[in-house]
């Protein structure tokens, strides 16, 4: 039996987590163990669909090749600009910081992290048991459904490029993209307005268990957050590497108006 708390369930692996946004949408993040040069993180355990991305943005599918819904189709034809405005959407809603990931996570979790055997792709030598890519396809396929990799993370080579926190790169090659473009280490050149119809997104986060607005993360949120909150702001002592949940508007900065919202979410709750 899974355990629900509020819109996070988890169940028998706690590795494995999951977040609903709505009743009829939810995603998978698993855990990345790291190493003396990488965190852990969270990472998302397929790619964002077309389901997801509505559900948080609302409006119109983005993606040049839109599915129905059900199919879980990987979004695309987003920017690097339109996939910063969705992580922060997604934050706010379900209250826990996501981010881009890094380009040294991308491709430790795609290479399979600590339990990695080395392979050429994400998960295997063999192109076509992990990736969608021009050999076998011809458009964008449901995410998960070739095999995943050691951490059982699913289309990190092929079905879209991967949107990361550098800009000008994007990771993982297409479903119409050549083998050595699945390679775990390859990139292509892309800009903050780059779009195109295999470029989607995957998500993270360094860690699901710790709310927006836990400033003295202990575990949850309360009126001691917004205490310490103001007496750091009076301090002039906001340091975001030390505190980062007390950019509670996720701005990128520390000011009053995060002493505002975080009132507004504790009275909310």
């Amino acid at each position: 039996m899974a355990l629900v708390i509020g819109s996070m369930v988890w169940g028998q692996n706690p590795s494995v987590v999951s977040f609903s946004v709505n009743d009829d949408v939810s995603f998978n993040m698993t855990k990345v163990d790291g190493n003396d040069e990488i965190s852990s993180f969270y990472i998302g355990q397929c790619e964002v669909t077309e389901a997801l991305w509505l559900a948080v943005m609302g409006g119109e599918n983005p993606s040049s090749y839109a599915g129905n819904l059900e199919d879980n189709l990987p979004v695309e034809r987003i920017s690097w600009q339109d996939a910063k405005r969705f992580i922060i959407t997604l934050s706010a809603r379900l209250r826990i910081r996501f981010r881009f990931i890094t380009e040294a996570e991308w491709k430790f979790a795609a290479s399979g992290g600590n339990l990695s055997h080395g392979y050429i792709y994400s998960g295997s030598n063999i192109l076509n048991d992990v990736a969608w890519n021009n050999n076998n396809c011809s458009h964008k396929m449901t995410v998960g459904t070739r095999a995943p990799n050691e951490l059982g993370i699913y289309d990190m080579s092929g079905n879209v490029y991967e949107i990361i926190q550098n800009p000008s790169k994007i990771y993982g090659g297409g479903w119409h993209a050549p083998a050595e473009h699945c390679e775990v280490d390859y990139w292509w050149p892309a800009h903050e307005t780059f779009t195109d119809d295999d470029t989607g997104l995957r998500i993270a986060s360094t860690n699901v268990f710790r709310p927006i607005g836990d400033v003295d993360n202990n575990g949850k949120m309360d009126v001691a957050d917004l205490t310490l909150l103001i007496d750091l702001i009076l301090a002039g002592d906001v340091s975001l590497d030390d505190y980062p949940e007390s950019d509670v508007n996720y701005d990128d900065k520390v000011t009053i108006e995060d002493v505002t919202d975080l009132i507004d979410m504790l009275v909310v709750r």
